[in-house]
């Protein structure tokens, strides 16, 4: 049997962590007055109001490598082996944590796989991963599903402002961007495991509607497609662009997650986009 850990930078919906077992070690936001737990103390909700309302920009930090070595053994109480599905190596340090965690317990068996993207695209692995455990298959046929959604699984989304990007040092190619905005909407994905420019588009409307011409084209359509919109403290903008994305890639259940605190800590409120691969990747 293999056991999941992920981070809690993964969007992955409560319900799927409840039937799978799935360990989420959270990471860190640091306001100018505390340090919270990712998702744990802080909810996305209550992040954004207290966004708005800080005198200077929050931060963020890896979880400490003993929150991993206690999700690990955890995880691997009952005999299982152990897969570690966590973010980006280029846009945190919570790899590092988990792999001096994964040193100090040499007698646990933990692979730890850097899915190089983060929120949905993560979450779709994790679920991909931890359903395909529950039916029985091995380490290495999960690990070989999990390349082709690295590889394949497009993340498209566009920002109010690089601002917070630019802030928190994560703004990677998106920087070609910043000079030529004035009244453009840059349209941002991640590439090679940092954020990088996709486009920009006169206006918001006018982006959506870019991004979901690419996922037609890149991904296709019907009931094969997954996909999922993500915003950062713009519901109603997501759910108009979800009826949008339904009608035009007339997929099944189509969800709506809002970024991870630790995620808008680095793009700021307004975002929206979509997330989508096909299961015939598979």
């Amino acid at each position: 049997m293999v056991r999941i850990v992920t981070d809690s930078t993964a969007d992955v919906a409560q319900d799927v962590v409840e039937k799978y077992g799935i360990e989420v070690v959270p990471l860190r936001v640091v306001f100018p007055d505390a340090i919270y737990k990712d998702r744990v103390d802080l909810s996305p909700d209550e992040f954004y109001r207290k966004l708005a309302n800080s005198p200077k920009l929050p931060t963020t930090s890896q979880p400490p490598a003993a929150d991993f070595e206690e999700a690990f053994r955890r995880a691997a109480a009952d005999g299982s082996q152990v897969l570690a599905i966590l973010i980006s190596s280029l846009l945190s340090g919570t790899i590092a944590s988990a792999e001096t965690a994964r040193h100090d317990l040499p007698e646990l068996p933990i692979t730890i796989f850097d899915s190089k993207t983060i929120s949905v695209p993560m979450a779709f692995m994790v679920e991909r991963a931890a359903s395909k455990a529950a039916a029985g298959a091995t380490l290495d046929e999960i690990l070989a599903d999990l390349s082709v959604l690295r590889d394949r699984t497009q993340l498209l989304f566009v920002v109010e402002t690089l601002e917070y990007l630019r802030k928190g040092g994560r703004i990677g190619g998106a920087a070609a961007l910043a000079g030529s905005l004035l009244s453009l909407k840059p349209v941002l994905t991640l590439r090679g495991g940092r954020v990088d420019a996709w486009g920009k588009a006169r206006g918001k409307r006018r982006a959506l509607q870019m991004i979901v011409e690419a996922v037609r084209e890149g991904v296709g359509t019907g009931p094969s497609v997954r996909a999922a919109v993500v915003h950062s403290a713009a519901p109603d903008e997501a759910e108009q662009f979800r009826q949008e994305v339904q009608a035009a890639l007339d997929c099944p259940e189509l969800r709506v997650f809002q970024f991870t605190p630790v995620a808008g800590v680095h793009t700021g409120p307004g975002v929206v986009g979509l997330a989508a691969y096909n299961e015939e990747w598979l």
